[in-house]
């Protein structure tokens, strides 16, 4: 009788440890329902005509089914600025958009305006109306955080707890959209050297996801072209680390490798010369290389070359602007990504 009633107490134990497992979201593997993946380009249509926009949702839709966007966080206290019109634009062609909000210039080290009290309830408010209206399933806050500290490390603490306070808020109006920062993944693994300007041996930033410990999951831009001179330089187990310093979900809110150099700086960069066959070979590597991460959102930077980019970044889209552009090796071997990632 007693080991009857053993068992039966073990049972139950095991079905108490389940069901809060279940209601905490920390669930086991074989109960969890697989999260939906999200593929797609950062917004960088060919032009800002309106010709230009129907070109870009139809392409970005080839692409995969999310659009990025980065910008001031005041932006979103007004109805009429770009989060709300995209954000609209982009569901009337059945793409998601993957917000991200900055009060900081992460180049300069500098806040786009004092963080007053008047500009944090600000800021709030706007992020408040934006929740409200739509209910986002991810909002990203802080841009490249790690570069931010490395430049204003007397500032981060005021960012982290603005941070956390807007993510009270936020879970408090749409308590299922994911909130999160982005870091600069080769800043933080210490690849500071190359064409960034610092030592090729730099201290990683690791230590730093540890300030955001509320954050749903952890955001990553990469660029590696600018440490590595070819993608196979790319240590194979160069994503992966990530896992040594958090279990949380992993996302890359910004990727890219150039397709080449543009003519002003192809006798000063001769080293850093680069081919489509060369993108296309990191877009497959990065494929192979981030396969434990299993990251839920991936989103290639550029589109379409851009003009106003930054000058090293300019030839870097799966698409060229000119009339006559027909390399499409890059843009084929993201369809092939997409494909083996749905």
């Amino acid at each position: 009788m007693k080991k009857i009633f053993l068992v039966i107490i073990i049972i139950l134990s095991f079905c108490v440890t389940v069901t809060y497992l279940v209601l905490t979201k920390n669930v086991l593997p074989s109960l969890n329902k697989n999260p939906q993946i999200y593929r797609g380009v950062a917004f960088t249509p060919k032009d800002f005509t309106r010709s230009g926009f129907s070109d870009f949702y139809s392409k970005a839709q080839q692409t995969g089914n999310i659009v990025g966007w980065y910008g001031d966080w005041l932006e979103l206290a007004d109805y009429k600025k770009a989060p709300y019109v995209l954000t609209d634009s982009l569901k009337e062609n059945n793409l998601d958009i993957l917000l991200i909000i900055s009060p900081f210039l992460q180049s300069t080290g500098e806040f786009i305006r004092p963080l007053t009290p008047e500009v944090k309830q600000d800021y709030l408010q706007g992020m408040e109306m934006y929740l409200k209206k739509y209910q986002p399933k991810f909002l990203g806050i802080g841009i490249e955080v790690n570069v931010f500290a490395d430049k204003a490390s007397e500032k981060l603490a005021a960012f982290v707890e603005l941070f956390n306070s807007a993510y009270d808020k936020a879970k408090s109006i749409s308590p299922e959209t994911r909130i999160f920062t982005v870091f600069q993944y080769e800043y933080l693994t210490g690849n500071r050297g190359g064409l960034f300007g610092g030592s090729d041996i730099n201290v990683p930033q690791w230590d730093l996801l540890n300030k955001f410990n509320k954050a749903d999951l952890f955001a990553f831009t990469s660029y590696p072209m600018l440490v590595f001179h070819d993608p196979k330089d790319i240590p194979q187990n160069y994503y992966s680390e990530v896992l040594k310093y958090t279990d949380k979900p992993v996302i890359f809110t910004e990727l890219g490798w150039i397709r080449n150099l543009p003519d002003s700086l192809s006798n000063s960069l001769t080293d850093w010369q680069s081919t489509s066959e060369e993108q296309a070979e990191f877009i497959t590597l990065f494929s192979i290389y981030t396969k434990e991460l299993h990251p839920q959102i991936v989103i290639w930077s550029f589109l379409y070359d851009q003009p106003s980019a930054p000058e090293f970044f300019r030839h870097a889209g799966l698409l060229g602007l000119a009339t006559d552009f027909t390399d499409m090796t890059a843009w084929q071997a993201w369809q092939q990504y997409k494909l083996n990632n749905k």
